[in-house]
């Protein structure tokens, strides 16, 4: 059951390793907004696009992606009320222009603004048969130091510049082989996540309020650190959608020579459960160990993997587009 608390009690609960939901802008409606949607979508129990994901994931590149998070990182912090956080806005926002150039389809870029400064981004490709139909990846770009959150240094490499770059990647490949999806694809980056899930919790509600159909969000954060030769990567079994979760990890076995957990996820661990309380089916995949640099200064673009960043993403892929 949700609490008030006061701003002592929030300082607090920055500089913690306490996961929250802040419900402040939802407080009056947020439980009618979360009773479960009625969904008829069914979900995939075989994998019918393999050939079209094999061919989208050859154009997957590790540099690009590298490349993507040392700009990240040298913010200082990517917190949602800091002047460098808001800077990393502007620009994700020229980076996903950039990104989807070249595309002949129907794709657009959505800002979204908070009463907050930092916004949050949408990237959406139309869907051509079913376009009120919506199938989410999404993953937060703000960064946080545990012990000092206004002001600490925060670069933020894996948590969450490997999910940022993934997501990138995924958009380029598509936008590489011309796929037109069937059903709207949507690549969510979140402002204000550490703080929260703001930025995904302002989104998903709003989606609720217009009665969205929202076939599925998948959230990526932290997918690229791997401390020894075992997979580093688990799904939640907790606030996600059991069939979603499976499907998942069909595609980890088969786009990777990883084998997968179902883990429990302490609440609220990402934005996947924004849609959930939201009342929408989501799943989560992310690292079984935390990186070593988690929450501070020392989040730095050595400790991500590239080769597990790799098969996350192509297994990402792969489900989005199943």
């Amino acid at each position: 059951e949700p609490k008030w608390v006061n701003s002592t009690e929030y300082t607090q609960l920055l500089k913690s390793r306490k996961t929250y939901a802040d419900l402040t802008l939802w407080e009056s409606n947020y439980k009618l907004l979360s009773e479960p949607k009625k969904s008829d979508f069914n979900t995939p129990h075989t994998l019918s696009n393999v050939n079209l994901t094999v061919k989208a994931q050859a154009e997957f590149n590790m540099s690009r992606a590298k490349d993507l998070i040392v700009q990240l990182t040298k913010f200082h912090t990517r917190f949602f009320l800091s002047e460098s956080g808001i800077q990393a806005g502007d620009f994700m926002k020229k980076h996903l222009e950039s990104a989807i150039k070249g595309y002949s389809g129907k794709v657009e870029i959505e800002t979204v603004k908070h009463i907050w400064d930092q916004p949050s981004f949408i990237v959406r490709f139309k869907g051509t048969k079913n376009p009120k139909q919506i199938v989410i990846a999404g993953a937060h770009y703000d960064s946080i130091n545990m012990e000092d959150p206004f002001e600490g240094r925060s670069p933020g490499a894996d948590d969450n510049g490997s999910g940022i770059a993934s997501l990138v990647e995924m958009i380029k490949a598509l936008i590489k082989i011309q796929h037109k999806p069937k059903r709207t694809i949507e690549f969510h980056f979140y402002s204000a996540e550490e703080v929260g899930l703001l930025g995904s919790l302002d989104i998903a509600f709003r989606y609720a309020l217009k009665f969205k159909q929202v076939v599925s969000m998948l959230s990526l954060d932290m997918v690229g650190y791997k401390p020894d030769e075992n997979g580093n990567i688990y799904i939640a079994n907790n606030f996600v959608d059991q069939k979603l979760s499976a499907l998942l990890k069909l595609c980890y076995e088969k786009y990777t020579k990883y084998t997968l957990d179902l883990a429990e996820c302490d609440f609220p661990c990402s934005d996947h459960v924004a849609w959930n309380l939201a009342g929408y089916n989501s799943v989560y995949p992310s690292e079984k160990v935390e990186s070593k640099g988690y929450h501070s200064e020392n989040d730095f673009i050595e400790n991500v993997n590239f080769e597990a960043l790799l098969e996350s993403a192509k297994s990402t892929l792969g489900f989005l587009i199943e």
